[in-house]
């Protein structure tokens, strides 16, 4: 008599978690939450080795390549001894990557400075003292 009362009880155990789970099918639900679409841009520089900013934040060095969200981004690109490399960029949904290329310039004074002229005229005969 026990094992039909623990053979019935388990039954109806079965049978009550049977209908709890949730079907699971193939399709994907009306209304998703959208996620951000993102872009890899490639950045490089002629020299390589500058810095990369995107946005105010450091992402590395050139070559390097980074996933940006599809948008307006500003671009910074530095090197010691050249002049910045600004730009604002339109990351798009076209293609599969998109490539920015800084060409930068050397820098005229690289150390900075002021450079005096002295106009007041020489006293004496004009010859070196010897």
């Amino acid at each position: 008599m026990k094992k039909v009362i623990v053979a019935v009880i388990l039954v109806v155990l079965l049978t009550s978690f049977t209908g709890c789970g949730v079907k699971q099918t193939g399709t994907t639900p009306s209304n998703p939450i959208p996620q951000e679409q993102t872009k890899i841009v490639k950045f490089d520089s002629s020299p390589q080795g500058a810095e990369v900013f995107v946005d105010n934040y450091q992402i590395g060095q050139t070559p390097v390549e980074y996933k940006l969200p599809i948008g307006t981004h500003s671009i910074l690109v530095k090197k010691d001894g050249f002049e910045y490399y600004y730009e604002n960029i339109d990351v798009t949904n076209g293609g599969k990557e998109q490539s920015i290329m800084a060409v930068l310039k050397k820098e005229l004074l690289q150390y900075g400075g002021v450079v005096q002229f002295n106009d007041r005229p020489i006293i004496g005969n004009g010859y070196p003292d010897l």
